[in-house]
């Protein structure tokens, strides 16, 4: 089998968790790895609706973990609650920064509707039902523009590498041809998204 080794951070997707992440560890060098071209094949593209937050100066982090842990009906952890919650407004801000384009009011602020189980106004939309195309969008563009971040696509992750415990690297096959050899990349570090 052949093999490379790479200083990279290795990230496993193409979607909006690994363009995101990806992003933020730049300028570390980071090496993603998709079986389609970047913005083609994750289904991120296809996310309807919004992106919860507390925008308005009125709502709290606060307020929306308690209703996200009201809407659970028990099934949510709270501190992974509490914590999402307390990171949405910064993730928001920090998205449109990177180009995404959301619905704004004449005066600048995000529009906001409510859904389901929020007591607030939060969900922070674009062009209605399009947040997932149009935060890929932005985050393509980034990714493409960012000397830090190679991107390797046609191939598909088979298999971890795993030595002593610990993942060392990532088994990849062309993606379009089954049953096609795998190549291990050693790497230093390897995420999932």
């Amino acid at each position: 089998m052949k093999g490379l080794a790479t200083d990279r951070v290795v990230i496993v997707g193409a979607g909006l968790a690994a363009l995101y992440a990806a992003l933020n560890l730049a300028p570390r060098p980071v090496l993603l790895i998709s079986p389609d071209p970047i913005g083609e094949g994750a289904s991120s593209v296809w996310a309807q609706g919004g992106v919860a937050a507390a925008m308005d100066p009125t709502d709290s982090a606060e307020a929306h973990a308690r209703d996200t842990l009201r809407a659970g009906a028990g099934l949510v952890a709270p501190d992974i609650a509490r914590l999402v919650t307390e990171e949405a407004r910064d993730h928001i801000l920090d998205l449109t920064r990177r180009g995404t384009a959301f619905d704004r009011t004449a005066s600048g602020g995000y529009v906001m509707s409510r859904e389901a189980a929020h007591s607030f106004a939060r969900v922070v939309r674009v062009s209605g039902d399009k947040a997932g195309a149009e935060i890929m969008r932005a985050l393509v563009a980034e990714v493409q523009a960012c000397a830090s971040v190679q991107v390797l696509d046609g191939v598909l992750a088979t298999e971890l590498e795993v030595a002593e415990g610990r993942v060392t690297g990532v088994h990849v096959a062309r993606a379009v041809l089954e049953g096609s050899a795998s190549c291990l990349i050693k790497a230093p570090a390897v995420l999932l998204a």
